[in-house]
């Protein structure tokens, strides 16, 4: 039995391992002069213009992760003793405008739980909005970082001297995988 269990396992994994050496990717990278900063009542934000690349055009989109890096400082005025802040990445619903604070839609869950401290790793999973995008290439007005629930941060820096090369945030496009969905029709 365990020797039975043993070669359908391997075979299984034969069968998977072709499947995901098919996958491939695109990174796009910008630099802390990318992002445009800025403050509201529930502290600093950044702004981010992600351009979808043209090499996964006509591919299928499996999975847009997005990597940054984050100083996060507690609120001096407010007792902080075990808050741990959260992050958010969503998608901007209209163009930003001079003095005013971005308008974002939270239709997508994107919170990260981000320990207070220095050269803090978030992780987000971006895909339901790059699909979002591409089916609506107009509704694509950037993304916006902050931390937009709970209590007020002191700071929140995003790095530029983590990734590398003046990278300070990082997004992947993994596409190709036949698990993905197609991002055109005709192709």
């Amino acid at each position: 039995m365990k020797h039975a269990k043993w070669l359908l396992l391997s075979g299984l994994f034969i069968l998977v391992a072709p499947l995901s050496t098919q996958a491939k990717s695109v990174v796009v990278r910008l630099s802390g002069q990318a992002l445009t900063t800025g403050t509201s009542d529930r502290g600093i934000y950044h702004v981010v213009d992600l351009a979808i690349p043209e090499e996964i055009s006509g591919k299928r989109l499996d999975t847009v992760m997005l990597e940054f890096y984050v100083d996060v400082a507690a609120n001096e005025e407010l007792d902080m003793e075990g808050f741990v802040p959260s992050i958010e990445v969503y998608p901007l619903s209209e163009a930003v405008q001079v003095g005013r604070t971005p308008r974002f839609t939270s239709s997508y869950p994107t919170s990260r739980p981000v320990a207070l401290g220095e050269r803090q790793r978030v992780m987000v999973d971006i895909t339901d909005v790059v699909k979002g995008w591409i089916g609506s290439p107009e509704t694509n007005h950037g993304l916006v970082i902050g931390s937009f629930g709970g209590p007020v941060l002191g700071g929140l820096d995003v790095r530029d001297d983590v990734i590398g090369s003046g990278t300070a945030i990082q997004a992947t496009f993994f596409y190709q995988n036949r698990f993905g969905q197609r991002l055109s029709e005709g192709q």
